[in-house]
Order: C-alpha cells, then structure tokens, then sequence
C-alpha cells in the first residue's frame, strides 16, 4: 500500500470565517461491485454555506490499496486524507475530491469492503452514500447470444459520474454543468423523467429511457438548479440533485513578459479541484507545456491528450498562483484558452513576450582594499541577467589574470566574491567562493599567475556578459564595467595587541556559530588578567591581517596545516618565575618546538575580519590532563605571546625582528565569600544576600536561606563584573529576631555559609569590612600597614558607625565611619616601622563589639635561595657578586647571602638585603607589573 506522510491538524479548525457544518457530505463509488485485482474511483463531495477550513478523513478496509488522484490528499495506513485550510491556500466553500482503491488479485468472490468517514470542521459530519464494495465473480463469456448487442456493454463507463443506484444520485452534493451522469439499478427498458425541482412545484426538462441493464445515462448541459429522476423505479424523495455552474477565470499578473523570465499567472474558480485544456493559436504541445510544466507548479501537464489539436491539459488544480515561463518564446502577443475538461467553464488570458533587455554586470565600488592574508571581497550586481563574468588582474600590469564566472542562483541581484588571497596565485579556483551559499563563482580560466603570493599592489578588475576560454577578446567586446582591488601589507602587531579573557566555567563557546562575538548571547565574556580555576581561558589578539589562516572552530593544529611552515605563527605561554637555575616552563602551539606542544587544546572561538580581532580558547584544564604536557599551576603567573615569525611570507615589512603580542594572567584558586552584613539581613521585601569572589563575571551563583519552622528559601544571581554577587529574598512576612542559616555556591565548587538574626525591616544593616595586611608575608625590618575596606549594603540610606583598631593591645585608629547609602571608604593604618621579629594580634571593633581579628608574623629573611656557590642570586648580584644596584665586587661573596643580608657595601640596617637603588627599582618594576595586569 502507498503510504504518504499525513499533514497533522487540530481537531478544531479556525479559518477566515465564522464555525459551520457540512451543508452536503457525500461518497460516490464507480462501482459496489468488482472483481479481484480491479480498481474502483472513489469521489467525495463536500460543500458548506461559505468559505472555511476543514478535513475529509475516509476510512477503508485494510486490504485495499488506495492512492489519491485530485485534491490536497494523502494516504496514512487505512485514512485517505484531505486538509483544506488556509496556511495551505486551500480553505473552500465545497470541493470534489477522488481517490481509487484496488482490491487484492487473491480476494475471493463474496469478500465485502468497508468504507467510513467523516468531513472536521468545528463539528464532525458523517460522510453519506455507499460504503460497501463487494468481490463478485469475472465472467468474460456471453451466455446468452440472443442479448449479445446489450450484454456486450464496455466496462468502463465514459461517463462523469456513475451511480450503482438511483438513491446514490441523491446523496451526490453537487454534479458540475456540463458532466455527463449515469445511474444504474433502475427498471430495465423503461421510460424515465428527469425533472427541475422548483420553489412552487416541478417541471420537465427532458425524458430519457433506461437500457436493457436498467441504466439511464443523461448530460446536463445548460442545467442549473434542483433536479429528480422520476419512474423506473426511482422517485423524486430519494434522487434529489443540484446542478452548478463552473466559474473559472484565469489571469497573468503582468501584461508583459521578458523572453528570459516567468511570471505569475493565477487560476480562481468555484470548484475545488478541475482540470483544463491549453490552447493557443500560436503555440504548439510542447511549447505550451514548456511554459506551464514548471518546478514551481503542483499541479499535472499532459501534452499527450489529442494527436489531433495542439493542446495542453493541466489537472488537479486548486486556486492559486502559478508560473508561467517564457524563456526562449518568441516575441509577440499570445491568447491562451482554457477550457474545462468536464463542464462548460472557459477562460481566456493574453500577454505580450518581449526581448529580454540587455543585462548589467557592475561593481558595487570602483576601489576596493584589502590585506593581504585576509579574503577580500569583490561585489557584484546584476540586473536583468543572473549570470555574468569577472576578471581579476591583467597579465600586462601584475602578472596576474582569471576569469571568473558568477551566478545570482538567489536572484537578489548581487554576487559577492571572496578571494583568499594567500592562495589566489594557485590559480586552481581554489581561492575563490561565494559569500552567500546561495550563489555560485565559478572558476574558468588562469591567463597568468605568479609563482610566489600575490605581492601587494592594483590588480585590474573587469566584469562581463560574455566569456570564451583561450579568447579574451571575447570578454572584452562585451565587457561592462571596470575596478581595482589594492593588496596592502600588514601592519606589524602591536605589543598590547593580545588580551586575555575569562567565560564562566559553566558557559558553552559555541564554535558552531560564526561572524562576530555578538552571536555568543549566552557567553559573559570578562577581560582581565585574573583567572579562577576552572572558568574559561579566552586570548584575544587584535590584528589588521592573517584572517584566511583562522576559522572559527579550528585547533590551532588546523592553522598549522595551513602554513608552510609551522614556526610561523605561534601562541605561546610562559612561567613568569622559574625555579633558580631553570629556564621557565614554555608551552608552544607551532609544532616546531619539541616539548609541550598545545596547539590541540588551543580553538579559534572567534574570527571576525571585519572587526579584526581572533579569539582563542586555551583549554589549560586539558592541559593539565594531558600526561605529555607540564601543568599550569595554581597561583602562578604566566605571559601569553603570539608571534608572527619575521620570515613569514605575510610578516610585516616594518618589523626587524619576530612580531611578539604579549599579555599576562594569574591563575588562581576559586576564592568565594558572604559578606559579614548577612549576619543581619532586614525583615522587609528587598531583603539581599552579597558576597564577593573571584570568578568569572557571568557565574551563576545559588543561595539557601532557612530558618527551621519559619522559612527556608533558594535564589540564585549572576556574579557582576567587580566580582560580587546580589541575591534577593522576601522576609516581609517575617519578624526580626528569627535565627537563620545562610549558605552560598557557585557554578564548580566554591562556597561559604555563616549564620544570622533578622533585624527590623527599617533598620540598616551593619557595614561590610575587610582587613588585609602588607606585605602579607612580612620579614625583620619592614614596614607593615592594614587596609581596612568598608561599604554600606544600605542601597539608599547613609549611616555611620564607630570603628576602632587595636594592633598588639595598642589603638591605632578610633574614628566615626559616615558613609552614604551604597558608598565604600578605604582606611590605611601603618602597625610596625622597621618590623621586629615576632607574632602580633590585631582586632577590628565595631560600635564596641569586635567584628573581626586576626594575627600576623614577622619573621627572619629567608636566605636559603639568596646566593650561591659565587654569591650571586636572583636579586642581589651577578657571577662575580656584583649586580647594576646594589652591590660591590665584593658584594657577593660566599657571605653575600648571609642573614644579615649583605656586605657593607650591599645594605644597611633600614633596608635588609638591598642597596636603595635596588629596592626603587624593585618597587618600580612591581608598579610596572601591576599597570601591565591591570591594563
């Protein structure tokens, strides 16, 4: 069985008018009895009181094997389906469908086939008429010689509509003016009246007779209105039909047709679905049928109806727009009749076929720059053609010349080429594609090619209608429009050109997606210098060039084996700080270098020539899970450098050296905390949670606040670019003095939770503080401070508190903190000049009550890695123990290294273990440092 897939409706149907019912819902059968293997057509009428959308679903026995010959219909296992509706441009008032089925060839006599089915709209109506199909005996002899003229009758009957009784005829919705109708079942041999069914009465319109086998066959042309059979057997209560008029109007929507064109021509008529013949004096069969049999129309063409006559036949059609094609017809002014195949319904549509003017191939700019190593495009628009030919260079001018075809397949009017222009003197076609797929360039000839790259400079461009290969005087009799297209070198990379970047560990870098970093809209992307283990590594390098060698989704092992050769490009990362007598740990993504090759874990994510940047994502996690590869290590600072070897065929001519882009960024571990005005969180509806971390802005950060009996909730925020967090609860519902558990996580795997008391919904909540101490790690003789940060949670509301430090039982600071509503302030207190050796507590007191403490310890200068065998070491000196600041030749003796730091000549008491010219450019290099990661 032939099986269609089903096109799925609601049970409800909403079209342009108002809900109804099936006026008329009728199934006529050819036949009600057949023999095995034969086939039977099966029409189903359906009309309502105007226009709506609907479906007919007839059910069959699943033995037979239906296909739909008209109508929007498809076979679904034992459904025939039809949906009119709207979205399809199929929404009627009635319609007239068919469909045959055929009966097994093994099915035996006496076999019964059942039909049942409904038309949907808003309400279901059962289909009338015959619904039962039975397998009789074949008998192919004449068994009574004497009937031999009426026995001899041929199968098939010619005749529009066959009805296998008389009460069939009645069930009919409507027969079409013009169809020819034949009832069977009637009194053999017998006088019949057909009759018009009037408002006041009935009237005759003709008297017919039935034939030995008790049919009577009748046309109704020129009928119109309500009509009966009467006698043989048949009386006017059961055989009640109405005759239509078919209207049928065919128009083109233009009056004139280009002979390189289609157009659009549209059919409308009261029937569902018809048939028509195609005429035209002018015109053959096949010339008709070149113009209607197109890819676009759904409808049938048959150019084989009549040997006799020079027509066309197109079925199935549905109202609707159509197109006509007259390419290659020859100009002049056409009629088209159409006539309907079955009724009296004609239509007449006239066009004129001009010469196609005469197409325009033309650049969109007369002057167009590139880089090279990026593709540049080259646009072209076409009118009235949608093809045409470009050439690139001139053998004369660059030694460079090809020829290109172009087609406007999208027909837009506009072909964009893209020319990669570190593979263009390959001359293969390899080099040139079209920017839209839509499109198509065509690569034809190579007149001249370097043997090298395409140098920079103007290469010629010219476009065409016309191309002959091995004759370019072809192109240029015809040639239309002419450009240049300027080649620029590279400009060298800047030293800050690279940046580094952090996503949210949790965040996916859809490579899939392409153009620019707006089509990453669920990615927070974060420039800095920091990363929290675990989130997403980004290096993003801004250049004018290089673009063809990165396409977003490639490893840079792909960009490799695009290269020449491989040390041309490369991405690197480095140790800031190595291990004493120990080059620093280098990891290289250009295949050259033998150790720690990455270019694997190393993926364009980004590569927008337009806004000339290229991101890179560094899969350092990879890296640390690769066993052939050095770890990154946590709280290690490491520089990242792309390099453009100075032997590259596109480095820049003005770099002496390797071109090198360099950032830098600390990786560190997850660092996550509440702050401390959560122990006071108001009773109000804008109760909010905050806190402070270090990963990746964008993180999604989750809460749970409970109080056993009184409330427990979850809420979630993403972490902001400074790093904090804001968590929103409702506690309006709720009194202060409620003890709660707070506790906070993000994304992987950092977390903090403390405990507080509600306080009253218009009370403020305490200041946030932090205390930090530097250096943090402080040694005999330096200079230690306390920073101590705080801000005020309270969004709108300005408030006070006293604050007192006490550093080793001493005050160091006692003052009123005022600060407006959300404001921060910093204070700096200065606890040891010259440090002593030993352990010293501080406390941090707020409005009398101590908020925070905690202690710290000065201890000995750690010489261990201070010198060796020659008394040099990384700060203090050079093989013969002197160094640029601070030391004597002497300076660096085996004693050089000893606790007290030094020679005579290598320090003093106030600054242990360095000269003062040491220790300036000791503090100008951290300033520097910081700038640069700040930066």
């Amino acid at each position: 069985m032939m099986v269609l897939s089903v096109f799925a409706m609601s049970a409800s149907f909403a079209g342009a008018a108002a809900a109804q019912e099936a006026s008329t819902a009728d199934r006529a059968l050819a036949t009600t009895e057949v023999t095995s293997g034969e086939t039977v057509e099966v029409t189903i009428d359906v009309a309502f009181d105007e226009e709506t959308e609907f479906q007919i679903v007839d059910t069959i026995d699943e033995e037979l094997d239906a296909e739909v010959t008209s109508g929007p219909g498809n076979v679904d296992g034992n459904d025939v389906t039809y949906n009119f509706v709207s979205a399809l441009g199929t929404s009627t008032d009635q319609a007239t469908v068919t469909y045959d089925v055929t009966v097994p060839e093994t099915a035996d006599a006496g076999t019964t086939y059942e039909f049942d089915g409904t038309v949907q709209s808003d309400t279901s109506v059962s289909i009338d008429g015959p619904s039962t199909l039975e397998v009789v005996e074949g008998d192919d002899s004449n068994e009574d010689d004497s009937n031999e003229d009426d026995s001899n009758e041929d199968d098939s009957s010619s005749a529009d509509h066959v009805f296998d009784t008389p009460n069939d005829l009645g069930e009919v919705s409507v027969v079409w003016a013009g169809q020819s109708v034949e009832v069977h079942g009637l009194d053999e041999n017998s006088d019949i009246a057909l009759r018009e069914d009037l408002e006041d009465g009935d009237r005759l319109e003709e008297e017919l007779s039935t034939d030995s086998n008790g049919v009577v066959e009748f046309d109704t042309d020129s009928l119109d209105g309500e009509y009966f059979l009467e006698g043989a057997g048949a009386d006017a209560s059961s055989t009640t039909f109405e005759v239509a008029t078919q209207e049928l109007n065919v128009e083109f929507d233009e009056d004139e047709a280009e002979n390189d064109e289609a157009v659009d021509i549209e059919f409308d008529s009261n029937r569902g679905t018809y048939a028509v013949n195609v005429s035209s004096d002018s015109l053959d069969a096949d010339e008709l049928a070149a113009i209607f049999n197109t890819e676009e129309n759904d409808f049938d063409v048959d150019a084989t109806v009549d040997d006799d006559e020079e027509i066309i036949q197109i079925s199935n059609i549905n109202d609707g727009t159509f197109s006509a094609d007259f390419d290659d017809v020859d100009t002049g002014s056409y009629d088209f009749d159409f006539q309907s195949t079955d009724t009296e319904a004609e239509a007449n549509a006239s066009i004129d076929v001009v010469e196609a003017a005469e197409g325009e191939v033309e650049f969109d700019s007369s002057d167009m720059f590139e880089t090279r190593s990026n593709t540049a495009e080259i646009t072209v628009n076409l009118e009235d053609t949608d093809s045409g030919y470009l050439k690139v260079g001139d053998e004369g001018t660059s030694n460079y010349e090809v020829y290109l075809e172009l087609v406007d397949d999208n027909d837009d009017g506009v072909v964009t080429v893209e020319m990669d222009t570190t593979k263009a003197h390959h001359a293969n076609g390899d080099a040139f594609s079209a920017a839209n797929d839509d499109d198509a360039v065509n690569f034809e000839e190579e007149v001249a090619s370097p043997d090298g790259e395409l140098e920079a400079g103007e290469y010629e461009l010219a476009t065409s209608l016309d191309f002959e290969a091995g004759n370019t005087d072809a192109f240029a009799d015809e040639e239309i429009d002419s450009a240049y297209l300027t080649l620029q070198d590279r400009e060298g990379l800047s030293g800050d050109a690279l940046i580094t970047q952090t996503v949210p560990a949790s965040d996916d870098l859809d490579t899939d997606d392409d153009e620019n970093l707006g089509d990453l809209e669920d990615t927070t992307i974060t420039s800095t210098n920091t990363i929290a283990d675990g989130d997403k590594l980004l290096a993003t390098l801004e250049t004018d060039g290089l673009h063809t060698y990165f396409e977003k989704g490639d490893s840079f092992s792909d960009v490799n084996d695009q290269l020449e050769s491989n040390d041309s490009l490369n991405l690197s990362i480095a140790e800031e700080d190595s291990a004493p007598n120990a080059d620093p740990v280098k990891w290289n993504t250009n295949g050259v270098d033998a150790d720690n090759q990455i270019a694997e874990h190393v993926t364009v994510v980004e590569a927008n020539q337009t806004l000339g940047h290229v991101v890179f994502a560094i899969d350092y996690q990879a890296i640390n899970n690769d066993d052939d590869l050095d770890d990154l290590s946590i709280d290690e600072s490491y520089d990242v450098t792309f390099a453009v070897d100075d032997e590259f065929e596109y480095a820049s001519e003005d770099a002496e050296d390797n071109e090198e882009a360099t950032t830098a960024f600390d990786l560190e571990d997850r660092e996550f905390e509440l702050d401390s005005s959560n122990e006071e969180l108001p009773a109000s509806a804008t109760a909010t949670v905050t806190g402070d971390t270090n990963v990746a802005p964008g993180t999604e950060v989750s809460d749970r606040l409970r109080s056993p009996g009184n409330f427990t909730q979850s809420n979630s925020a993403d972490v902001a670019s400074d790093g904090s967090f804001e968590i929103s609860h409702d506690l309006s519902e709720y009194s202060a003095g409620i003890d709660y558990t707070l506790s906070a996580e993000e994304d992987v795997s950092a977390e903090d939770d403390l405990e507080g008391t509600t306080i009253p919904a218009d009370e403020l909540q305490s200041f946030d503080y932090d205390v930090t101490t530097a250096p943090s790690n402080p040694t005999v003789g330096d200079n230690v401070t306390a920073t101590i940060t705080v801000e005020n949670p309270n969004a709108d509301q300005p408030k006070s508190e006293d604050v007192e430090f006490v550093f080793n039982g001493d005050t160091l600071y006692d003052e009123t903190v005022e600060l407006n509503g959300s404001g921060s302030d910093t204070i700096s207190v200065e606890l040891l000049e010259n440090a002593e050796k030993g352990d010293y507590e501080w406390d941090l007191f707020v409005n009398g009550e101590s908020r925070e403490d905690g202690s710290l310890s000065v201890a000995e200068e750690d010489t261990s890695d201070g010198g060796s065998e020659d008394g040099g070491s990384e700060d203090g000196g050079s093989e013969d123990g002197g160094s640029e600041d601070g030391g004597s030749e002497d300076g660096g003796s085996e004693d050089g290294g000893s606790e007290d730091g030094g020679s005579e000549d290598g320090g003093s008491d106030e600054t242990p273990g360095f000269g003062v010219g040491v220790a300036l450019v000791a503090l100008l290099g951290a300033a520097m440092l910081a700038l640069r990661r700040q930066n």
